[in-house]
């Protein structure tokens, strides 16, 4: 492994593409398939990666520093472009589970099988409940909804802090909520050219998953919106943290959300780069 091989010219969404295949020794990559092979859940074989990558804290094997990638205590990995090393600001920051999730990608069965991505010609944003029953082909029915009284409600938004962290302790943001809903979210620029959108359930204050963008342009919002109108059909945000949290199984159950909704991130943004915090709220 060498960071030479790439190129001076390279992007930022290479460069994490180069730590994402570069950090984790074979073996390791191997043991994880093997576990899941062996019945073991996908979050026990990330579980497993992510407890190797904090005892083993490594980096990218630079004879000299400042190295490509390195982690620190407590296992955050902080990644350099190979043209700006530190002290420049790295290019991605995150916990080495992040890396681990990615570097072991949860099989598109049961991604499939978590999100129901529907599959509409001509409406790229679409996406059914999971708890809609599956629709008909019945040509009959087509011809029932495609009177303008049962098009979907096209929602508003409207900007306003937004309340993030738990019910008990919580801080204030800038952001934009739905008009009459339950879900809002926090626009905020980390550096230049590294910005950080976070999904927030209004009615606890909490994070539900965070993404991460290289730029802002005029598309930008849109598409954040649009990924809200997603995750607003995947379930009854009205209801306690608690309940939402319920529906996932296994114990990391804030885990399992924010990977189902960075899934939906990705069908907006394929080419940005995104992770989840694996926290309940708190700041690193």
């Amino acid at each position: 492994m060498s960071s030479a091989t790439l190129s001076p010219l390279c992007s930022d969404e290479e460069v994490v593409d180069f730590a994402l295949q570069h950090y984790f020794l074979p073996e390791e990559l191997a043991e994880a398939r093997r576990m899941r092979e062996a019945g073991s859940t996908y979050e026990e074989a990330v579980a497993y990666l992510a407890d190797r990558g904090q005892a083993t804290l490594r980096n990218s094997g630079e004879t000299q520093p400042p190295h490509m990638f390195l982690t620190i205590p407590p296992g955050m990995v902080f990644v350099y472009h190979p043209e700006r090393r530190f002290p420049h600001r790295p290019v991605l920051r995150c916990h080495v589970g992040y890396l681990a999730s990615r570097a072991l990608p949860q099989p598109s069965t049961e991604i499939q099988a978590a999100t129901m991505p529907a599959q509409a010609e001509g409406h790229p944003y679409q996406c059914f409940s999971l708890f809609d029953d599956v629709p008909t082909t019945d040509g009959g029915e087509v011809e029932k909804t495609k009177g303008p009284r049962t098009r979907p409600k096209k929602l508003k938004y409207v900007e306003q802090p937004v309340r993030m962290g738990t019910r008990k302790t919580w801080w204030t943001q800038p952001g934009w909520v739905v008009k009459d809903g339950y879900l809002g979210y926090v626009m905020k620029g980390l550096q230049p050219g590294f910005y950080e959108v976070s999904l927030v359930h209004l009615k606890s204050n909490h994070v539900m998953a965070t993404v991460y963008l290289s730029a802002l342009d005029e598309a930008t919002q849109a598409r954040v919106q649009a990924w809200v109108t997603d995750a607003l059909r995947l379930t009854d945000w009205s209801r306690g943290i608690t309940a939402i949290l319920k529906e996932k199984t296994g114990e990391q159950k804030k885990a399992a959300w924010s990977r189902q909704l960075e899934e939906l991130w990705k069908q907006q943004r394929p080419r940005c780069y995104q992770f989840s915090l694996f926290d309940t709220g708190e700041q690193s």
